[in-house]
């Protein structure tokens, strides 16, 4: 992780123990008959004034589930910031962003510190596929096997 992924890393971890009480919380529950992945998604709206994480459970066929114990399209963390706005500011040239700060923050920090957590939180024990990754995004992070993959790639 470079310089600027530990900054935004160091603003999360913060969060490490409310995030390892809930997923430990979430990994206990009883899973739905019908659930084939667990993915969680990253959404960049609101990155600096909430913790963007939303769970979502889903079938085989890549429609999401109804599981009511989890709750539906909560947050993880209620409250929680994931990084500063003065870390964005950090990133302007010339009034400008060079590249997209979101994507180095959650692709370099965030993602990383979730499975990390994830792990942690007993989640490699978890009986089906997890997986995190940005929201509508063409890859994601399989908690399980720690590797990128397609988005698609558990449905088929």
């Amino acid at each position: 992780m470079n310089s600027s992924s530990w900054r935004a890393c160091g603003s999360i971890s913060t969060r490490y123990t409310p995030l390892l009480a809930k997923l430990r919380q979430l990994i206990a529950l009883p899973l739905p008959d019908d659930l084939a992945v667990l993915s969680f998604e990253v959404f960049p709206d609101g990155f600096t004034d909430r913790f963007p994480v939303v769970a979502y459970p889903m079938d085989s066929e890549a429609s999401q589930l109804d599981w009511p114990e989890l709750g539906e399209g909560d947050e993880l963390l209620k409250g929680a910031v994931t990084y500063p706005e003065s870390f964005e500011e950090s990133f302007k040239v010339r009034g400008r962003f060079p590249f997209d700060a979101w994507s180095l923050a959650t692709h370099n920090a965030l993602i990383p510190w979730f499975a990390q957590v994830w792990l942690e939180a007993g989640g490699g024990a978890f009986p089906i596929p997890a997986t995190i990754g940005h929201h509508d995004g063409a890859e994601e992070f399989n908690l399980q096997t720690g590797e990128w993959q397609d988005v698609n790639s558990l449905f088929e």
